[in-house]
């Protein structure tokens, strides 16, 4: 499946909404980042930027895709980043950990890039009562099974059969399983508070539902977030 970046790019360029919302992931994945070391002068590093950089808002993160992109810095498959050893300082994923192919072997690479105690920060569809409503009904070339195992989240094509609630399983259902030997940890899971914001704006592929000055009164709704929220983000740091 070959993605039109340009077409996605326009849209999400003409609309408020949908630029609000990855703004908003991206300020909440930053503040999780670890402060910039002047001495050092590490990397940031964004995977499967897609047509949403987080280079937008932070111009110094560099992006990368695993198609070749005019939003890209980089072409990088995540199981084989070529970096060196401790030469990274951050990296972030934004909605594409369920679609990498070897899930397992991408923390194995962040770990021998990242400096110590150095961040994995990823935003992924999360775990919850309206994830479960929605996510099984949105795309036809991908799922959400949270009884899935981990090694049925494989892909072959990263844009086809990708289970949405890989998050879920590798880090919730079997954490002690998936991250058994990788060196990082888990330090946070934080449900996003967007949820309704984020429907209505048609997200990325889809028409905004509703004008933008009523969207953005919904893009703060903490009210039982765990249950309401189709984001989380997820901390890693390196042991």
């Amino acid at each position: 499946m070959v993605r039109n970046f340009k077409l996605l790019r326009e849209k999400y360029l003409n609309s408020k909404a949908k630029m609000a919302q990855f703004r908003y992931f991206h300020e909440k994945m930053k503040s999780y980042s670890i402060h910039e070391d002047k001495k050092n002068n590490l990397k940031e590093l964004e995977i499967g930027c897609g047509v949403t950089p987080m280079k937008d808002n932070y111009p110094n993160i560099i992006s990368s895709d695993i198609e070749k992109s005019p939003y890209a810095d980089l072409v990088i498959d995540a199981v084989n980043l070529p970096f060196e050893v401790k030469s990274i300082r951050t990296i972030y994923a934004v909605n594409c950990f369920h679609h990498i192919s070897d899930k397992r072997k991408f923390l194995e690479e962040s770990f021998r890039v990242l400096q110590d105690y150095g961040k994995l920060i990823i935003l992924e569809p999360s775990f919850s009562l309206f994830s479960l409503i929605v996510y099984p009904f949105l795309f036809k070339n991908e799922i959400y099974n949270i009884f899935s195992s981990i090694s049925q989240l494989k892909t072959i094509d990263p844009m086809k059969g990708a289970n949405q609630a890989a998050s879920f399983i590798c880090f919730k259902k079997y954490p002690k399983i998936f991250l058994k030997g990788c060196g990082l940890k888990i330090q946070k899971i934080e449900h996003c508070t967007n949820s309704f914001a984020y429907i209505f704006s048609g997200g990325i592929n889809f028409k905004e539902l509703l004008p933008f000055k009523i969207i953005k009164r919904m893009m703060n709704i903490k009210f039982l977030s765990s249950f309401f929220s189709l984001h989380w983000i997820i901390v890693l740091e390196k042991e």
